[in-house]
């Protein structure tokens, strides 16, 4: 079973997804990890919603964003876009570029955390650790991309980061067991946003 865990520490009384799971211990030294992962808190505008899956599919759990992304555009879901990345920043910021709403999916590797623990990072308000992409081969990270967009004023005014701890990133096309199921945790919890917030759209 795949471990979910928030950078933000408020409200932990409100942190219900998924509903039968119970909170899990943090990683040790990683005191202010928690199990979280919300309801985003800001309606979505339905014409502008962009998902991107991010990594290499052939680095093993690299491309556990790409399989996100993939399954998700293959839903054919409604008022939604899906593009896959490189994970080049500046790659990214074009592609955000004038999207209000956007979700990022990608493989993070902090060293502290089990395989399959799963990172809910609200950008606007919280800042994407470095060390998480410690990894990646590219020079323009996408916490380096986040970074400067945020000094740049060029984030998306809702813009959600689904990290998954990566246990192998050598040469292959299979997911290990623990990033695979977690993959189904984070398609399942796009999917109950995307829907909760259409709804309060489509009620307004």
């Amino acid at each position: 079973m795949a471990n979910f865990s928030d950078t933000s520490p408020q409200h932990p009384a409100r942190r219900t997804y998924p509903r039968h799971r119970k909170p899990a211990e943090a990683a040790p030294g990683d005191e202010d990890m928690r199990l979280s992962i919300p309801r985003s808190e800001m309606p979505l505008d339905r014409a502008e919603i962009l998902l991107i899956g991010v990594g290499n599919e052939f680095r093993s759990d690299d491309a556990v964003g790409l399989h996100i992304a993939r399954h998700l555009k293959g839903m054919n879901l409604p008022y939604v876009q899906v593009r896959e990345a490189s994970g080049e920043g500046s790659e990214l910021m074009a592609l955000w570029q004038g999207r209000a709403t956007v979700f990022l999916f990608d493989a993070v590797k902090t060293g502290t955390a089990k395989p399959g623990t799963i990172y809910r990072i609200a950008v606007p308000s919280q800042a994407v650790p470095r060390h998480f992409f410690h990894y990646s081969t590219h020079h323009f990270s996408v916490a380096e991309a986040i970074e400067l967009a945020r000094q740049l004023d060029r984030l998306p005014a809702s813009l959600i980061l689904f990290g998954i701890e990566g246990e192998s990133f050598h040469h292959g096309t299979e997911l290990s067991p623990a990033v695979a199921q977690a993959s189904e945790g984070v398609i399942r919890q796009v999917i109950s946003e995307l829907s909760d917030n259409n709804n309060q759209i489509d009620h307004r």
